[in-house]
């Protein structure tokens, strides 16, 4: 796990990439301009703790965690008393140098950040329960950390020194695969380093890690620069934190509801043609489990949304959802690898169903993923966009195209390039057999040519 996570940042990090921070920035232009404000009033509101930024501090690696998490707690409280128009606070858990339940490794991660309602008291997260409460395990378990509930995490070292810093960017991605594979409605995640007194803001996508220049958190634009991440966090659209908000995980039903575009819209996409079909998931089959890739997720599904929790175990399964970040041409009507535009071929070749029956798959629904920068809103803010590397990096990759170019081995030999990946979802049927229900190696076999 190690050595892979080192190999990523062999091929996949860019340091000192300009713009990270404003990557979270909202789009709407209220909600930015209302970010924008809340920086200064939170800046002048709470000067006072920025003096607990100096190197005695930060001489002992937990001995930071104290001064990080009261920060980024007074920031949260400052965005609650001068902001009516947040959409969350940006809330640190109670414990610090800890392992996840969940988690597939021992490591134990330095400090984990949660989204929090703004109704929320801004503190350190942990449970409460009643004085009458007796449940000594319930109490102790309350507040640990499960990496389906956290938002981005960050890592701190003592010194600013290069090894310092690799193994804070090897802990990283470590951890940030683990995002992926639990949380199944991540497009990308976030994290920070802090390395000395060097904080580092990082973007883990599909194909690249992205890591900001380094903001000196003694001085006052290192500070300010903090204050704008956590701010920008708290305004922005769930989709700029990385979310999908095409796949919602419905809680209190235990299930997922995942939107999957409907077959024939023509062109790139608009609100005329954004239009999807909504199925119901109790079961993944597959989970991204590698961070980079095409981030393959796939779901058994079912039309119906169920009416309670009892009712998710019975949601009868009627497709099979492929949720995938392929390469693609930016131009869909060009893209000469897509799975739907060949599956819809063979369905007009073929209209008589009898014929592809145990051939091929039946297309129900599919194509690129859509969605609104904010369906609560009207007028120019209202954009339906569709989800690929362009529009979630925007300029930043335009800037590395250009700046490398064809002449990769001058620039960076070892880095790889980052491609033109498009959100693409379909859902097909029937419902095919796990192959561990196999009984003998002649009926693989016998699959094995079929799918050929």
């Amino acid at each position: 796990m190690r050595r892979q996570a080192q190999n990523h940042i062999r091929h996949y990090l860019r340091k000192d990439v300009n713009r990270v921070v404003e990557l979270a920035l909202p789009v709407n232009a209220d909600k930015r301009r209302a970010a924008e404000e809340t920086v200064e009033k939170v800046i002048h509101g709470i000067s006072s703790l920025f003096a607990g930024f100096d190197k005695d501090a930060f001489a002992k690696e937990k001995g930071s965690y104290m001064s990080l998490t009261s920060f980024i707690i007074a920031v949260a409280e400052a965005i609650k008393k001068n902001s009516k128009v947040a959409s969350r606070l940006l809330l640190p858990y109670k414990r610090t140098d800890t392992a996840i339940v969940n988690s597939e490794t021992s490591s134990r991660v330095d400090i984990a950040l949660r989204c929090g309602d703004v109704k929320d008291e801004p503190k350190l997260f942990e449970a409460n329960f009643d004085s009458s409460a007796e449940d000594k395990k319930q109490r102790e378990n309350a507040d640990r950390l499960y990496y389906e509930d956290v938002f981005a995490l960050i890592e701190v070292k003592r010194h600013a020194s290069a090894s310092d810093e690799a193994g804070a960017f090897e802990q990283l991605v470590r951890y940030t695969r683990e995002v992926y594979d639990k949380q199944h409605n991540r497009r990308f995640a976030w994290g920070l380093t802090i390395c000395g007194l060097d904080l580092r803001v990082c973007v883990f996508g599909a194909n690249y890690i992205l890591a900001s220049e380094k903001f000196d958190l003694k001085a006052e634009s290192g500070r300010r620069q903090f204050v704008r991440m956590l701010v920008y966090w708290s305004f922005c659209e769930e989709h700029r934190l990385g979310y999908d908000p095409t796949v919602r995980r419905l809680k209190k039903l235990g299930c997922w509801e995942i939107d999957v575009p409907i077959l024939g819209n023509p062109g790139p996409c608009s609100k005329a043609n954004a239009r999807v079909d909504t199925f119901y998931s109790n079961t993944v089959i597959i989970s991204a489990d590698r961070q980079f890739g095409r981030l393959t997720r796939c779901f058994l599904a079912g039309r119906e949304k169920p009416k309670s929790s009892e009712h998710v175990k019975q949601i009868k399964h009627q497709v099979i959802i492929k949720d995938a970040w392929p390469e693609a041409e930016m131009d869909a009507s060009n893209d000469m690898r897509d799975e739907v535009a060949h599956l819809s071929k063979i369905q007009r070749l073929m209209p008589d169903s009898s014929k592809a029956n145990g051939a091929y798959p039946a297309l129900e629904a599919g194509g690129r993923v859509c969605f609104s920068h904010d369906p609560r809103l009207r007028g120019s803010d209202d954009r339906v966009v569709e989800d690929n590397t362009r529009s979630l990096i925007g300029e930043i990759f335009d800037a590395i195209n250009e700046s490398e170019g064809d002449n990769r081995e001058a620039v960076s030999p070892q880095i790889n390039r980052i491609p033109y990946r498009v959100h693409k979802r379909i859902a097909t049927s029937p419902i095919g057999e796990p192959l561990r229900r196999l009984e003998s190696i002649l009926e693989l076999v016998i699959v094995v040519a079929d799918a050929m």
